[in-house]
């Protein structure tokens, strides 16, 4: 009896153990620098790989009109032209099967000013302008740029753009993962370190391209590209073996994780020469706080060339203020950005000031399944010439059904 209760004390007791030495262990795996380049690389492909549905048609229309608010005589007048005018265009397009259908059209006091359209199908394009022609005109083959178009985008849609992103990875990890790392404090959070000399950067990269070569899953996402991409990549291992090395010089990688399950913060790259930095980069981010900077420093002083922060302040999930700070070599600019979030509807606003003048953009926009439509003004102001007003209005439905124009009756010039 006395070993029955004894054995219901310790189950417990060893499941917690157990569960604390495997929390210990996680922890521990966890916080290799290895594992936290590992998460680091995840984290960052996982961003380019393409879930959602993709569409190749797209169909819709736009519609500018301007104005301007002012007391100067001279611009007054141009603004009495403005407020009679407006562009619309009218677009269609099929990137799977190279169609575009435009129309383009410019009013004046309520009178058609140029009513054209524009088409390219078949690696050919079409003009049409209703005032001054009776027919569709050709573009002659020799003044089209791209009368290959359809071949190369026919080649492009075989690349399989997530198995190449997952196959990249997988090399970039396999290499990475083999080098020795260290790791510092820097202020409140943790940083893991990957020094390379010159040579050894070039010797990572030479690497990780040959395996990329030997990867099958690689080439097969190339699809109808494979030769073309193979080729570069023999000119840029061929340029590694042709490199000379600087000593001196060194590539280091740092990635900044910060708490117990350590939180991926950001990275930095540096291209150093002995103890000046030729040029640095660097990207962090807490909760509602983003730095982006590129800098350099000699004899122990840094100098910004950029840098840019934002602060995100929410209200809620669905809104917030933001303050994006610039500063470029000593210019800073300071602009606002607003959001809020209404079901399907986003308003956004943002204003900046630089030298006097006032720039601001402004709209919202509503997604519904397929389509996307809204409006946004872009409006700049100046104290003694006044404000003038950019705005569009816009319609997009994407995964629509786009046809053929049947030119036939068009004419050669």
């Amino acid at each position: 009896m006395k070993n029955k209760k004894l054995l219901f004390i310790l189950i417990p007791v060893i499941i917690v153990v157990l569960a604390l030495i495997a929390g210990i262990v996680f922890l521990t795996l966890n916080g290799r620098p290895e594992s936290i380049f590992k998460t680091a690389i995840n984290t960052v492909f996982n961003t380019f790989e393409n879930s959602s549905e993709q569409y190749s048609t797209i169909k819709g229309t736009m519609n500018l009109t301007a104005s301007m608010d002012t007391e100067n005589e001279e611009l007054k007048t141009i603004n009495s032209i403005l407020e009679g005018a407006s562009i619309g265009l009218n677009m269609e397009v099929d990137t799977a099967n190279i169609v575009i259908n435009e129309n383009l059209n410019v009013v004046f006091n309520n009178e058609n000013l140029i009513d054209a359209e524009i088409i390219l199908q078949d690696q050919k394009g079409y003009v049409y302008i209703k005032e001054y022609l009776d027919k569709y005109l050709e573009i002659p083959q020799e003044n089209m740029e791209y009368s290959d178009l359809t071949a190369y985008y026919d080649k492009i849609a075989t690349l399989d753009q997530n198995a190449l992103i997952e196959a990249i990875r997988e090399e970039l990890i396999k290499s990475i993962s083999s080098r020795e790392f260290t790791r510092e404090k820097v202020e409140k959070r943790k940083a893991s370190i990957l020094d390379l000399s010159q040579e050894d950067f070039s010797l990572l990269s030479k690497e990780i391209l040959e395996n990329l070569k030997q990867n099958e899953n690689f080439n097969n996402a190339l699809g109808q590209c494979k030769d073309d991409v193979l080729a570069v990549i023999d000119d840029m291992i061929e340029d590694y073996e042709d490199s000379e090395y600087d000593e001196s010089s060194r590539v280091i990688i740092s990635i900044y994780t910060e708490g117990l399950l350590n939180k991926f913060a950001g990275f930095s790259i540096e291209l150093k020469d002995e103890q000046d930095i030729n040029l640095g980069m660097l990207l962090a981010f807490s909760e509602q706080n983003y730095e982006f900077m590129m800098y350099e420093q000699y004899d122990g002083e840094q100098e910004d060339i950029i840098k840019v922060r934002v602060e995100d302040r929410k209200e809620n999930k669905n809104k917030g203020i933001a303050t994006i700070t610039m500063k470029v070599d000593e210019e800073q600019y300071v602009a606002t950005y607003s959001y809020e979030k209404k079901g399907k509807q986003t308003i956004f606003e943002l204003s900046t000031e630089i030298e006097g003048v006032g720039i601001g953009f402004s709209g919202d926009t509503t997604e519904s399944g397929k389509n996307i439509r809204g409006n946004f003004a872009i409006i700049v102001q100046q104290e003694t010439l006044g404000k003038a007003t950019l705005n569009c209005e816009y319609d997009f439905t994407y995964g629509v059904q786009v046809q053929k124009v049947n030119t036939r009756e068009c004419s050669i010039n």
